[in-house]
């Protein structure tokens, strides 16, 4: 998430499509209810990557 927020900062042209496959990749079976208060913040930040790439379902 700090490399988008900074890439937006700076108005850099992002790769979306790159930081997508990347998400899928490694979080695909993360869950809101099975997270713990130590992860929240973690679960917020890919809330709004989700949210950034168009990753709403």
């Amino acid at each position: 998430m700090q490399v988008v927020e900074k890439s937006q900062e700076m108005k850099i042209f992002v790769d979306k499509w790159r930081y997508k496959q990347a998400f899928m990749e490694t979080h695909k079976k993360l869950k809101v209810s099975k997270m713990r208060k130590r992860n929240f913040r973690k679960m917020e930040a890919l809330i709004a990557f989700k949210n950034w790439a168009g990753l709403n379902a």
